[in-house]
């Protein structure tokens, strides 16, 4: 089961620039193996930035899907695995 979540968060990221270590609730999650990854245009029509989509499984088993905005270069949580 997924929750849906759209939140900024603060991610360090790895010398190759992938996410390393996630922060969800101020709680350090260190990033174990990137399970997928792809670009996402979003609604371009009405000038939505792309994106790029990260999911994770982190410490713990924890599964998370973020995504950097790539004009604004912020992260974002956008879902929280069961």
């Amino acid at each position: 089961m997924s929750r849906l979540i759209y939140r900024a968060i603060k991610v360090n990221c790895t010398r190759e620039g992938n996410p390393g270590q996630i922060y969800v609730h101020n709680i350090c999650w260190p990033v174990e193996q990137i399970l997928d990854r792809w670009a996402d245009t979003g609604c371009w029509w009405e000038s939505e930035s792309e994106k790029i989509f990260y999911r994770l499984c982190c410490n713990k088993g924890k599964v998370y899907e973020i995504f950097q905005d790539l004009n604004s270069r912020e992260w974002f949580l956008y879902k929280s695995y069961d």
